[in-house]
């Protein structure tokens, strides 16, 4: 008797089989797909990671700080999304603030925004947004960062899976700037990308990292056992190297490194601690008034009022005291002859430094021609005078923080109606001060003189003169001011004068 078969032309059995076998293909389809799914999520969030600390190094490199944690909990359409927090205040709602003092952390969001990234870079593979951690005192400015002093506490503390402390016990560079964390494919204790908390951080063993304490694990990713760490971690140290060759500001390096610059992409607001900026090719700053309404407009030889500051703080140079001795614009730079001077007012809104009692250290760049050696090209009569003298009528230049005439003065070496690139530098320190003064790339001046124990009082930062009253005033041409108010490294020096040649040809 013939076999019953289907309208096929196949037996039950046979369809069993095929069926069978269709099922056990879609099966290892399906397993294959997930776990290739698995890797490109993996190998997306570390993607995401590798931005967020390129981001972070620049930020770093031009602010000298870290920045602070955003909230966790803001909605993308809100003006807080992605923004970093005040570090120097207490934490606002969907962050933590964990211990105190030099100690203490904040637990927030990535600060995509204030990093110049897109929104959706603060979220991982699986969606949710990645944590991020830092030391406050490093978030907060420059002079922090640079002078952090922690040996008795601890901030933030990384172990293994196995409770084992990871990274480098209390010392100052060894506290870790800055910790990252996706939470992974549980998403335990996560926040996802609407800022809600979906997922309880539990008792695993990545409860550690979003249990707001300072304790966290950084352990081998491994989701499919029964431990279950799916984490993925990235921290830095602040004696770190950083990425792409930089190196964290105020920290000294194991090795050293080189900076990669452009040139054409730096400005003087590049390097943080910036205090007067005045630039002499810019018509847009030259005045003919003292409230910098009228451009001067390219008159050779017009007087300039007000030569306006391009650092973003407002110290504009003027000068009212006596119109005729106003200085004078020509190509490219501002002609002091004889009584000729500006100032900066010493109110105490408007000093180039926000106290004179707490000035440590100030760098100056100057690209300037003097036509006779005879007078003070800058001047800031204050207690513990600073002055600067290139050259004297002796033929010396001179650079005085502190008001002392000791070791702080070198044969001038250079020719009358040139131009050249001065840098001047003084690091005031317990009633002394490091005095230090380049001419181009030659160190003229390296010294230590002794003066009072602290700058006080208010007084005008004067240009040209030694005072308003127009006594022992230079005679040339002023091309351009730089003023920080601290001691740039030898990196952030030579990317100024790097600056200055190729803008001005020296």
């Amino acid at each position: 008797m013939k076999k019953m078969k289907t309208l096929l032309g196949y037996t039950l059995l046979e369809m069993a089989i095929a069926l069978a076998i269709i099922g056990f293909a879609t099966g290892a389809l399906y397993t294959t797909l997930t776990a290739s799914y698995a890797i490109q999520t993996l190998s997306g969030t570390n993607s995401e990671l590798d931005k967020i600390q390129s981001a972070l190094d620049t930020f770093v490199a031009k602010n000298g700080y870290v920045p602070c944690p955003a909230t966790r909990t803001a909605a993308v359409a809100s003006a807080t999304y992605g923004v970093a927090t005040d570090c120097t205040a207490s934490a606002p709602a969907g962050t933590v603030d964990v211990g105190s003092g030099s100690a203490q952390i904040r637990i927030g969001v990535v600060p995509t925004r204030t990093l110049d990234l897109n929104d959706s870079d603060m979220l991982d593979g699986w969606n949710n947004r990645i944590t991020y951690v830092v030391i406050k005192q490093l978030a907060q400015n420059g002079t922090n960062f640079t002078s952090y002093s922690n040996t008795t506490a601890d901030s933030i503390i990384i172990n293994d899976s196995n409770g084992n402390r990871i990274n480098a016990p209390l010392a100052d560079d060894n506290h870790v700037v800055y910790l990252l964390i996706s939470h992974g494919r549980s998403g335990h204790g996560a926040y996802n990308s609407n800022g809600a908390s979906f997922i309880a951080c539990g008792s695993f063993v990545d409860s550690e990292n979003c249990n707001n304490n300072n304790i966290f694990i950084d352990t081998n990713y491994n989701p499919n056992t029964a431990h279950l760490f799916d984490n993925i971690i990235r921290w830095k140290s602040r004696g770190q190297q950083a990425l792409d060759g930089k190196v964290l500001p105020g920290v000294t390096a194991a090795t050293a490194c080189v900076i990669p610059f452009n040139p054409d992409a730096f400005l003087p607001t590049s390097i943080t601690g910036l205090r007067l900026w005045l630039d002499a090719n810019d018509l847009n700053t030259m005045y003919n008034d003292s409230t910098c309404t009228t451009l001067n407009n390219s008159h050779p030889n017009g007087q300039i009022s007000c030569w306006k500051d391009k650092s973003g703080n407002g110290f504009n140079a003027i000068q009212t005291d006596n119109p005729s001795d106003q200085p004078k614009w020509t190509s490219g730079a501002l002609w002091f002859k004889n009584n000729y001077f500006l100032k900066v007012p010493g109110l105490p809104s408007g000093s180039i430094f926000p106290s004179l009692t707490l000035i440590n250290a100030m760098d100056v760049f100057i690209v300037m021609q003097s036509t006779t050696k005879v007078g003070y090209v800058i001047s800031y009569p204050t207690v513990g005078t600073i002055t600067a003298r290139i050259p004297w009528s002796d033929s010396n230049v001179y650079w005085q923080f502190n008001g002392a005439h000791t070791g702080d003065h070198a044969a001038w070496g250079a020719a009358t109606n040139n131009f050249y690139i001065w840098n001047l530098m003084s690091n005031y320190v317990l009633g002394a001060s490091l005095n230090k003064v380049w001419q181009g790339d030659t160190n003229l001046i390296n010294t230590t003189t002794t003066g009072p124990a602290v700058l006080a009082g208010t007084a005008d930062f004067i240009i040209g003169c030694q005072d308003k009253l127009a006594n022992n005033c230079m005679n040339g041409y002023i091309s351009e001011i730089i003023v920080y108010g601290q001691m740039l490294t030898d990196d952030q020096r030579a990317q100024v004068n790097t600056y200055l040649k190729k803008k001005w040809g020296l």
